[in-house]
């Protein structure tokens, strides 16, 4: 005995499109035609100060030779290379709060996502674009938002 199966029904609910960009992070578009920007944080931003204090201060620590190159590591030079280890732990952890924070949002309150498919790192290499930085945490948000269900990727 063969029974038909019929094909699904399109989700119910506002798709929305998402353009990665370089000047805002994310630009939605729902079907409404309402448009809403999204900054990322810039955690690398803010503790760049202390990253380079702290940095200065490893390159101190340690035993070294005449010519500056490190011999030994000392007590101190592993509590300071410690404290940049977790300084990095912690601007790793703000960006994948944000993307995760982001993509669930997302994926909530659109059954439909199209996410335009563009290579950044072309964009950054004309340089049309003063001030832009690949710091701000565009690169692991297509690959966080694909593992989520009902996100599709279109390519442009």
């Amino acid at each position: 005995m063969e029974e038909e199966i019929p094909d699904p029904l399109p989700p119910a609910g506002p798709r929305a499109g998402i353009d990665a960009g370089l000047q805002s992070f994310t630009t939605q578009v729902d079907e409404t035609g309402a448009i809403r920007k999204t900054d990322a944080p810039r955690p690398l931003r803010r503790a760049l100060k202390r990253l380079r204090r702290l940095q200065r201060k490893l390159s101190r620590r340690g035993v070294r030779d005449e010519k500056g190159r490190l011999i030994e590591r000392t007590k101190n030079y592993e509590k300071t290379r410690l404290e940049i280890a977790r300084l990095h732990r912690r601007i790793r952890n703000i960006r994948l709060d944000f993307l995760h924070k982001l993509t669930t949002e997302l994926v909530r309150t659109h059954p439909v996502i199209a996410i335009e498919d563009l290579d950044v790192r072309n964009l950054l290499k004309t340089g049309d674009l003063p001030g832009t930085s690949p710091t701000s945490a565009g690169a692991p948000s297509g690959r966080s938002s694909k593992r989520k269900p009902s996100f599709e990727a279109c390519g442009s």
